[in-house]
């Protein structure tokens, strides 16, 4: 019998992000769960990130969007119109992934609407960036608010996609 494996539709806004888009990407691509929808939201950069981004197409999973600018939220928001996976995830393109991330997650998912996972941050002046990885998870049930020591940000935790929508919920 094959282990349930839902799709996870990973959003990544990008702009201004040359720097650090290849190393988001690969940590991305290179998950050990592999049932991934990878949008990438080209929110207007002006830098060579997007060029960065066109070497990995030949990975089928990835998929472009492109709009003008309008912010961080703006291009999350406009990745959630474009997702067909049953989780969404968010990735701040300046961030990048344990490799086992995402199996991990799967391996927690029950009924929760909202899966909250831990992370690392590391100072940009040490030339470090966050990386995400899951070490303790909470589970947020139906009807639940954020827990007080919950951190807010939405790329520490994974959402069923039919909640945002039931919820209409726009990311700010």
């Amino acid at each position: 019998m094959k282990k349930y494996q839902p799709k996870i539709s990973v959003i990544i806004p990008v702009y201004g992000v040359e720097k650090y888009i290849r190393q988001c990407l690969e940590s991305v691509i290179n998950q050990t769960y592999k049932n991934l929808e990878i949008i990438v939201v080209n929110d207007g950069t002006k830098d060579n990130s997007m060029k960065i981004v066109e070497e990995y197409l030949s990975d089928e999973r990835i998929k472009i969007i492109n709009k003008e600018n309008g912010g961080i939220s703006s291009a999350r928001n406009k990745g959630i119109e474009e997702v067909t996976g049953e989780y969404i995830s968010f990735v701040d393109s300046d961030d990048y992934l344990e490799k086992d991330l995402y199996e991990k997650i799967v391996l927690n998912l029950n009924a929760e609407d909202i899966l909250v996972f831990n992370f690392n941050e590391f100072n940009d002046k040490e030339n470090k960036k966050k990386k995400i990885k899951v070490k303790k998870i909470k589970k947020l049930s139906k009807g639940y608010m954020f827990y007080k020591n919950t951190y807010y940000a939405c790329w520490n935790k994974i959402y069923k996609t039919k909640y945002i929508e039931e919820k209409k919920l726009d990311l700010i």
